[in-house]
């Protein structure tokens, strides 16, 4: 046995974790790196010219509210209700094999399986509304269902997944409000306490239709109730990206999100340059103008979004390879071309190093206002509790 393995098996769990999300991250940036292309400036980015159009709200059936509850040796979730990245190609063993063995919605909604993931916080509460889903350019399509490749054997999951997106990411977080407009400046002149109360408000709503659309997804729902905890804490910061992206107007350069419209480039003016809670602005924002350069349909988010939340879980590899394989398939369809793909999902990593950027900021935060508590007799900020123990110091 080599130094190095000896040394490694001698590591802490949490420690291994870490060297193995590096490992897997090195690996997806040289694998896709023939498909990278370099990414703008926001400060040099120009708006394309797109045309702002509005989905047709489509009915569903709503499904029980799950309830999330932090507790004080961290969260429970009531339960119930990856791989490094290799872009599939027509030689692939996977694609055109086999029917992929898509697990029933049954087995994991149905009786007792269909408990509760909600919060009681901050007076928020998941309603359930059939809706339509914004696109990436920040409009609608004339039809929420556009042609998709659908084989016979994934229909049922991928109807469930997309019922849910649908139910949970549209009209509770895109639907526009008349008094919209009116909360344009809610991220401008903020003090950082009052922009850090601000934004983890706005993140933990997203949170709450993160975790109802987690439970719907029969795979993860399979999952034992401690690697569940894991993959949320671990990849929503990530699915919030996405999420927020379908509500980013390119031509606008505006965010729409749980009614508020927020002046992009406006906003961001107003913030201090050389802050790194700025940078960090600037990154998402520049990842929500290259997600919606690529026009996702709901399917595909609906899709992508259940890669990003299955990141790290080993024991679904194969799994998590199939869902990317519809993902290649439905892209291809529509596009007809290879690197439309491989340019999706080389942004994981890119995800990643936000992510990490964003606790790190978080941390940060929480240290110097703990300090000024203490030191200065300054008052405690109260961040969201379903933020503060999903992001909690203790990450997996």
């Amino acid at each position: 046995m080599s130094r190095d393995a000896v040394k490694f098996g001698r590591m802490s769990k949490k420690q291994r974790e870490k060297v193995e999300d590096e490992v897997r991250m090195h690996r997806q940036l040289a694998e896709v790196q023939m498909y990278q292309q370099p990414q703008p400036s926001y400060h040099d980015y120009s708006p394309p010219i797109v045309p702002y159009e509005m989905y047709q709200a489509q009915s569903s059936t709503s499904t029980p509210i799950p309830t999330f509850v932090p507790q004080s040796n961290g969260i429970h979730i009531s339960s119930g209700n990856t791989s490094p990245y290799a872009p599939p190609q027509p030689h692939h063993p996977l694609t055109g094999a086999a029917p992929i063995n898509w697990p029933t919605p049954q087995s994991s909604l149905g009786g007792a399986a269909a408990a509760n993931v909600s919060n009681g916080h901050n007076g928020y509460s998941l309603s359930q509304a059939g809706a339509a889903v914004p696109s990436s350019s920040g409009g609608y399509p004339d039809s929420l269902l556009t042609p998709h490749v659908l084989p016979n054997a994934e229909e049922t999951f991928i109807s469930t997944i997309l019922n849910s997106y649908e139910q949970n990411f549209v009209k509770q977080l895109f639907e526009r409000t008349d008094d919209g407009n009116g909360l344009s400046g809610m991220f401008m002149n903020l003090s950082r306490n009052d922009g850090w109360l601000t934004f983890t408000d706005k993140v933990t709503k997203v949170i709450q239709y993160i975790i109802e659309f987690a439970k719907s997804v029969p795979i993860f729902a399979e999952l034992r109730q401690e690697n569940q905890i894991n993959q949320l804490k671990r990849n929503t910061f990530e699915m919030c990206i996405v999420i927020m992206s379908c509500g980013y107007n390119r031509e606008q350069d505006s965010l729409n999100i749980d009614g508020a419209f927020i002046p992009v480039r406006q906003t961001l003016q107003t913030w201090p340059p050389e802050s790194n809670e700025t940078a960090l602005a600037i990154n998402i924002v520049e990842c929500f103008q290259d997600i919606s350069a690529f026009n996702l349909t709901p399917l595909e988010i609906s899709l992508f979004l259940v890669i990003i939340l299955m990141q790290g879980e080993e024991d679904q590899i194969v799994f998590t390879h199939k869902l990317k394989t519809t993902l290649h398939n439905n892209l291809m369809q529509r596009y007809g071309d290879e690197t439309i793909y491989a340019r999706l999902i080389g942004m994981l990593p890119r995800f990643r190093i936000i992510s990490d950027n964003h606790l790190q900021c978080l941390n940060d935060f929480r240290v110097e206002t703990q300090t000024a508590a203490v030191v200065n007799g300054m008052p405690r900020v109260k961040l969201p509790d379903l933020y503060e123990e999903l992001f909690s110091l203790d990450q997996p």
